[in-house]
């Protein structure tokens, strides 16, 4: 092989390695900061929490007289939670929304669409929004809050 041919050997296979990075570069950047259509971004997250609230708050009022589950759906419990105001449920229109009835409390989570991705998720004798799932966390759409005694949320280990 002539000097010049390794010469252009060495630019080639510097040109393919550079090729190599940028590529890899560009899928860490892709896997890293991409983010479903389907899950909201902060603004979204944050507006989404407060109504939730609102809600967790109506349906921990039906089921306050309650003695024992609601022998319901959730969609159905869900709409006469809210018969006094159904807006409630409008901003979870394109989301999936579950009730979970546990010691006479509602607890709510909020999931995807396709119901795969966890969002939000509310106790609803609480004051505050009980569990915001990170963005980045892959947490499936099941209930992970215990209404304890006097329901109060139990400490994370």
């Amino acid at each position: 092989m002539t000097p010049e041919q390794k010469k252009l050997v060495r630019i080639l296979v510097l040109v393919a390695v550079v090729d190599l990075l940028v590529a890899a570069g560009g899928v860490f950047i892709w896997f890293r900061y991409y983010r479903s259509p389907e899950l909201p971004g902060t603004k979204e997250r944050a507006a989404l929490a407060a109504q939730l609230l609102n809600l967790s708050a109506a349906v921990e009022g039906s089921f306050s007289t309650l003695t024992a589950a609601p022998a319901r759906d959730e969609a159905a419990i869900l709409k006469l939670a809210t018969e006094h105001d159904p807006s409630l449920l409008a901003p979870f229109a394109d989301k999936r929304l579950r009730v979970q009835y546990q010691r006479n409390h509602a607890v709510l989570l909020l999931c995807t669409k396709d119901g795969r991705q966890a969002l939000l998720e509310d106790l609803g004798c609480t004051a505050r929004l009980d569990r915001q799932v990170r963005e980045d966390e892959n947490a499936p759409c099941e209930f992970t809050l215990k209404a304890e005694t006097g329901c109060a949320v139990p400490a994370t280990p």
